[in-house]
């Protein structure tokens, strides 16, 4: 799986991140904005989740 990037884009109020259905941080991206909590870079995102350094070296 990919890690992927902040791409983000608004239609009708709403924000969406590209590739949030396919990659890792897109789709953390979209819970943390339909349940409420603050979202991490993937810098520090990728301290609080292990492995995550070790998947993003990957691609």
């Amino acid at each position: 799986m990919l890690i992927g990037t902040k791409k983000e884009f608004r239609e009708d109020g709403a924000v969406f991140y590209e590739h949030s259905d396919e990659r890792l941080y897109p789709n953390y991206l979209t819970w943390c904005g339909e349940n409420g909590r603050e979202n991490q870079s993937k810098g520090r995102g990728g301290a609080a989740i292990p492995g995550l350094n070790e998947l993003n070296k990957l691609k």
